[in-house]
């Protein structure tokens, strides 16, 4: 997380500090009980990392502080102001077939709900619901809209948008880090 601050919610942290090992199946039953043995240990991992969050947040010298706004990333943001949305357009993919590469599609740029929330955070930083009021996040029934909700989760998982539940090391969690380090405790 010092390395990638603001990039990683709790259930990315649980992945990479307690990622999941498949074991083979041959039938069904057995695949069935696998799928539940990884749900279970990816809940049993994720309760450690919220409750391990917790504890380096807590108030005297908090490591973890956690990012209480939306924002643009850095540099999607310079990339915004210096190209529009065509800055911001999703990378190419190749399509691949038997491990050949047989085609290449170009990234798009992103569509209308995405270049709302784009524009909005572009002007600063604001709440998730102050940022969904501003770009239509919300039908007139007050409930989420589906198709604001999938442009803004694309966004954040392109990297694109810094969301809320994304946290951030404190001075005091990066010191400590470095010491962790310095002792060869932690490698880089």
């Amino acid at each position: 997380m010092v390395d990638r601050p603001g990039q990683l919610d709790a259930p990315a942290i649980a992945e990479r500090l307690l990622p999941w090992t498949p074991r083979p199946y041959r039938t069904s039953a057995e695949r069935a009980a696998v799928l539940a043995e990884r749900d279970a240990h990816r809940a049993r991992a994720l309760r450690r990392v919220q409750n391990a969050l917790r504890e380096l947040a807590r108030p005297g010298n908090p490591a973890v502080a956690p990012v209480r706004h939306v924002a643009l990333e850095a540099l999607s943001a310079a990339a915004y102001a210096r190209e529009g949305l065509a800055g911001l357009r999703a990378p190419a993919r190749h399509e691949t077939r038997a491990g050949a590469i047989v085609g290449r599609h170009p990234g798009a740029v992103p569509g209308s709900h995405a270049a709302a929330i784009v524009a909005a955070l572009a002007a600063g930083p604001m709440t998730p619901g102050e940022l969904a009021t501003a770009t239509g996040g919300r039908c007139a029934s007050g409930h989420e809209n589906g198709a604001w909700r999938e442009a803004y989760g694309r966004l954040v998982e392109d990297c694109i948008v810094v969301a809320s539940r994304h946290r951030w090391p404190t001075a005091a969690g990066i010191a400590r880090v470095d010491a962790a380090r310095a002792r060869g405790l932690l490698e880089r």
